[in-house]
């Protein structure tokens, strides 16, 4: 009994781990993929490198 009690945890967290991260929806409303205003960006201002 004890055995099938653990067997049934474990397949509840694995079922709770993989679902997730699951969507309802095949589309999302969330902009996922915009590019941010810093990406693009030089690292470091002009000459802030040079000696």
């Amino acid at each position: 009994m004890p055995v099938l009690a653990g067997a049934l945890l474990l397949i509840g967290i694995a079922a709770t781990v993989l679902s997730g991260c699951k969507t309802a929806r095949r589309e999302s409303d969330l902009p996922w993929n915009q590019r941010q205003t810093w990406e693009g960006a030089p690292a470091l201002p002009a000459g802030f490198g040079s000696h």
